[in-house]
């Protein structure tokens, strides 16, 4: 059996979740997903499955948020820093998302650390919406729109029709471009 590391037991979790639900979480489907013994999840997990838990949230917080957002924050501010976080959003992985959204609903530590995300991911559409010259209050509404539709696309499953969840993104995209001035810039790029 090969070792495995503690990004690859997380990972795996993350696949599972989105692939069957929180249900199908389990130390068990852990292992055989990865032909590995429990012992070896033991090794990286001393407390278990909560133990896991905890430390499944975090990554998915630090590598499917923050991470994310520190990359997209690398793109020069403008209409190419809107298509990454377009991108970034486009590319999530939806269906694991969707999951902890759902599992959020009854475990009062997920929605914690969903909440957070959501967040972090707001506000980061906001800061890159005033550096465009966006008022505060419509910085701050478009990035709610921004965070509404993709949640609103993981829980309605649209999410699965990845044209659709863009064309939905660059629709506010659109709007974005409208308040900051950038119609043109919108237009001539779907021109070149």
């Amino acid at each position: 059996m090969a070792q495995r590391s503690v990004d690859d037991f997380l990972e795996a979790g993350l696949a599972l979740l989105g692939e069957a639900g929180v249900g199908a979480m389990t130390i068990q489907a852990l292992c055989e997903r990865l032909e590995v013994t429990k012992g070896s999840f033991y090794h990286h997990f001393r407390g278990g499955l909560p133990t896991y838990v905890e430390r499944l949230l975090e990554y998915w917080e630090r590598v499917h948020s923050e991470q994310l957002i520190r990359t997209v924050g690398s793109v020069v501010p403008g209409q190419a820093r809107i298509q990454a976080l377009t991108d970034v959003a486009v590319a999530l992985p939806h269906a694991t998302e969707a999951a902890i959204r759902s599992w959020g609903r009854s475990e009062p530590a997920v929605a914690t650390v969903q909440r957070r995300v959501d967040d972090t991911r707001r506000t980061a559409i906001e800061a890159t919406l005033r550096q465009l010259g966006m008022a505060d209050d419509k910085a701050l509404v478009i990035a709610e729109i921004a965070i509404a539709t993709l949640a609103g696309a993981q829980h309605l499953d649209t999410a699965r029709s990845l044209e659709r969840l863009r064309a939905m993104f660059e629709e506010i995209n659109r709007l974005i471009y409208v308040e900051a001035g950038m119609l043109s810039l919108a237009a001539s790029a779907k021109d070149a």
